[in-house]
């Protein structure tokens, strides 16, 4: 008991805040919302709807106005937090309320500086006020509905130009809508914690208009957003979309604060699981206060927690941790044990809790209890799998309409024919059929049919006979989009709103398209629907995971996986006749394959060939800078009460803690220099579908192609992954009593690519021959790079801030100055005790950690980068975005590391 003591309680009361505002706002915009949507994108079946539905087929690489749907989508949910303060204020939902009062509305003011009061979430992208009643619009420009809206446009516009600035307009409001849902994947934001993410200094307070707006995330999100790899790590939890509506993904109002679940088959809405199972900082715990209180909720409880251990004073709480940047830290830790979602490091708690509890017995363990970086790493391994996997399937939902059409000769003529393909049934709508037109009006678009009415067909029924009127400028059309619009499960026209939208592109890609069904290839044609076989026995998608037409008409190309050796490229025959028609009988279902050439790959010549080599420089430059203050407690004579009236009678009682200013000196330096020369090769060794991320690089066959003349060629991308150079040895200082430095441990640092050249190259190759044919890179490319590492971490053991604490005895019988030595400063908050902070020196400014400086040559052949500079299109200047948090703590800006520290 006696050591476990030593270990939770200090002797004197060391009460100190850094408070650190951080510009941003939820997940940071800039990092971690693109990344989160690009994820999601990664998880969601977009490809195959631009493809098969909409007749794109590059999928997710179709360029919209210049860039792919990914890159707007991630844009959107950029823009969604930069639009303002006030649009930002509208990303909470508090789901134990109904829709309209569960906004965010534990700051005052707010409605003041806006001049409206905040939205819930669900409110602001979806307008439903309840999980089944719908209201008018508020004002979001980027809401579902409006989404929907440039969606129809990106169908139906006249213009080429115009539908694709719609279909890109319709990913960049779609991104608005996934920002919302991966908010809720955000503890704060549904449970009514704005004040969270104001952590202004004490000696700036909010008092005025622009100190209100001056937004800052939440130490989770500041977390999250330096620490990526927890993003790419993440995987991804979907729910079903069977049966779900819109609102759904938020709040299906089944959590009531009585039944918290850890919801294994994500059943529930995001915000309503993560209310239930997770804390933000200022409601950890909260059960206790009043009801009515802004920051009450009723779970997680103390119940749900082994917090009894703590008073208790059991050892099992005290354990070693291994931090997100890789150190291994002894600590103390309350594990949520009950309730729904296990969470290990719950919350961190502070090494002054006896001195705390001493002052407020049994008072809100909030006082004590904080979320360090270990808590926002167990809290961050639960919801961000569900950040992504519910935007992903957002995205999913949004393109989940199916229709299985045809054209057809009906008794009058042409018809469109089919059934409704979707999981859902289509309500109350109207379907059309456009035609693209042709010879001079080529690219343009046009009414082919009149609007007719749809109502009650089931999953699988048939659609109503659409009859087709070919307007003159697209007479002899090939190219058809079918459009329906209207209601499509528990998504209805309400309120001016067009509904859901589905569109299926006939024709084009159609006329001959190459698909797959669960299993097997097969061949859309104007006669109908084959399948594709070779030696009698169907093409399957086990055999050959990608088909797809050669230049030749005649000619399709497939690979077989690239999972392992022995992969190979193979070459079709398709029958055909001289009218263009396939070559089979008129009551065939099948078309039969001959081979044409087999190619292994990588083949020999391939995997010989040097496509570039690259001469890596790197030099990281580590520092350590410590802050260096005094902290100052003081206590007071008091003599003892009558009947005594001896003044020397009495004792020293404690009257207060200050600290003076923080003055910052570089303690440590060393630059560590890093070299590898390599040549890239397309071998096996580095294919990263047969090897996940192999160093120094990977490869991955990106298309494939077969010319009129039988020329197969491949294009490969190549990206950096790790470098094979050992990690160098750096000490970890700290100070002792007496002030004077001391090495405490020591860290391993590495030398890491940087992302501004992601990825190195594109290489258009012979598959047979190895040759290659085109690369955007020069034949040498030279990576030059300079790297500052200089973090400035906060603890009781490994800190950069350190207080040599001395104790003030006066006006007694006993008068002294006690020296008792320097410790270092951990961040817990004063405001209940008392004490203040001095500013650190103003005059030091610390110089910049992170990138310093890049050189790339080669990296793009001569005439590509010429091009692509003179248009502004590359930019491989340093990252060197202003780290707020160092800002902060001192006076000058410093920059994120990039360093990559081990321990």
């Amino acid at each position: 008991m006696t050591s476990l003591r030593r270990h939770l309680g200090i002797v004197g009361t060391m009460l100190i805040v850094l408070v650190i505002p951080i510009v941003s706002s939820a997940y940071d915009d800039q990092d971690t919302h693109p990344r989160l949507t690009r994820l999601a994108f990664r998880n969601s079946s977009i490809d195959a709807v631009l493809k098969i539905e909409l007749g794109l087929p590059d999928g997710a690489a179709t360029a919209l106005e210049e860039f792919p749907p990914v890159f707007w989508a991630e844009l959107g949910a950029t823009h969604e937090d930069s639009i303002s303060f006030c649009n930002a204020s509208n990303h909470f939902h508090n789901a134990l309320k109904p829709f309209p009062a569960a906004a965010v509305s534990d700051v005052a003011g707010v409605s003041r500086i806006c001049s409206r009061p905040p939205q819930s979430s669900v409110v602001w992208g979806t307008r439903f006020r309840s999980p089944t009643d719908k209201g008018p619009a508020v004002g979001n420009v980027y809401d579902w509905d409006s989404t929907r809206f440039s969606y129809l446009k990106a169908l139906t516009l006249e213009s080429t130009d115009e539908r694709q600035e719609a279909l890109a307009d319709t990913f960049f409001s779609l991104g608005h809508v996934m920002h919302l849902i991966q908010d809720l994947a955000q503890p704060a934001h549904v449970r009514n914690d704005l004040a969270s993410h104001f952590r202004p200094f004490p000696e700036f307070p909010v008092t005025s208009t622009a100190d209100l707006l001056r937004w800052a995330a939440s130490p989770f999100e500041k977390f999250v957003s330096r620490t990526p790899q927890l993003v790419d790590n993440a995987g991804s939890i979907r729910p079903s979309m069977l049966g779900r509506s819109l609102p759904g993904f938020w709040d299906i109002d089944f959590y009531d604060g009585t039944n918290p679940s850890d919801d294994p088959g994500a059943a529930l809405g995001l915000a309503e699981w993560v209310n239930a199972n997770f804390a933000s900082d200022f409601t950890i715990l909260t059960e206790t206060l009043n009801p009515a209180d802004r920051h009450y909720f009723p779970y997680p409880r103390r119940s749900s927690t082994n917090l009894n251990d703590l008073f208790s004073e059991n050892m099992a709480i005290v354990h070693d941790v291994t931090a997100p940047d890789t150190k291994t830290d002894t600590t103390i830790h309350i594990s949520k044990t009950d309730d729904g979602e296990i969470i290990q490091n719950f919350a961190h708690v502070s090494y002054f809790w006896r001195d705390v509890n001493l002052v407020a017995p049994g008072t809100w363990p909030g006082l004590f209890l904080q979320l360090d970086d270990v808590a926002h790493a167990d809290h961050a391994r639960h919801l961000l799998p569900r950040a992504i996997g519910y935007s992903a399937a957002v995205v999913d939902y949004f393109f989940r309409g199916r229709l299985d059409v045809d054209l057809a000769d009906g008794d009058g003529g042409l018809v469109l024919v089919g059934r409704n393909a979707a999981d859902d049934a289509l309500g109350a709508g109207t379907l059309r059929l456009y035609a693209d037109g042709v010879g001079s009006r080529e690219g343009m678009r046009f009414p082919a049919s009149a609007e007719t009415a749809v109502d009650g067909v089931a999953t699988g029924d048939p659609l109503p006979v659409v009859p087709v009127t070919l307007p003159p400028e697209a007479a002899g059309a090939e190219r058809f989009v079918a459009v329906y619009t209207g209601a499509l499960g528990a998504e209805r026209p309400e309120g001016g709103t067009i509904g859901a939208v589905i569109g299926k592109v006939l024709g084009g890609v159609r006329v001959e398209e190459i698909f797959a069904n669960s299993s097997a290839w097969m061949v859309r044609t104007p006669r109908g629907v084959f399948a594709l076989t070779k030696d009698g026995l169907p093409l399957t998608t086990a055999q050959y995971p990608v088909v797809k037409w050669g230049d030749d008409e005649s000619q399709l190309i497939a690979r077989s996986p690239l999972t392992s050796a022995g992969a190979t490229i193979t070459v079709f025959r398709v029958p055909r006749k001289s009218s263009s028609d396939f070559d089979t009988p008129l009551d065939s279902t099948t078309i039969a394959l001959s081979t044409v050439k087999t190619v292994p790959f990588p083949s020999g010549p391939v995997a010989s060939a040097v496509v570039t080599s690259v001469n890596y420089r790197q030099s990281v430059t580590y520092r350590e800078h410590f802050a260096r203050s005094t902290r100052t407690t003081t206590f007071r004579w008091v003599p003892d009460p009558p009947p005594n009236t001896d003044p020397s009678q009495g004792t020293y009682v404690f009257a207060g803690s200050d600290f003076g200013p923080f003055a910052f000196a570089l303690e440590y330096e060393q630059t560590i220099p890093f070299a590898q020369n390599f040549a890239v090769r397309l071998d096996l060794a580095h294919n990263a579908d047969v090897t996940r991320f192999p160093p120094p690089y990977a490869w991955r066959l990106k298309d494939m192609y077969v010319s009129a003349t039988g020329r197969v060629l491949g294009l490969a991308v190549v990206f950096l992954t790790i470098p094979e150079i050992a990690f160098a040895t750096v000490p970890v200082h700290r100070l002792n009593q007496s002030g004077a430095l001391e090495q405490s441990r020591t860290q391993t640092i590495g030398p890491y690519f940087p992302e501004a050249t992601s990825p190195l190259l594109w290489a258009l190759f012979d598959l047979e021959t190895g040759a290659v044919v085109a690369s955007t890179a020069g034949p040498v490319i030279t990576h030059v790079s300079e790297d500052a590492i200089d973090d400035l971490p906060q603890g009781q053991v490994n800190s950069a801030f350190w207080a040599e604490s001395v104790a003030v005895y006066t006006g007694g019988r006993d008068d002294r100055t006690e020296h008792q030595g320097w410790v270092g400063v951990a961040s817990t908050n004063p405001t209940p005790f008392g004490g203040t902070i001095g500013q650190t020196t103003g005059s030091f400014a610390l110089p910049s950690a992170g990138a310093q400086s890049r050189s790339f040559t080669g990296w793009l052949r001569a005439d590509l980068g010429e091009a692509m500079t003179a248009r502004g299109l590359t930019d491989v200047s340093p990252d060197m975005r202003p780290g707020p948090c160092r800002t902060a703590r001192v006076q000058g800006d410093r920059d994120q590391p990039h360093g990559r520290l081990r321990t």
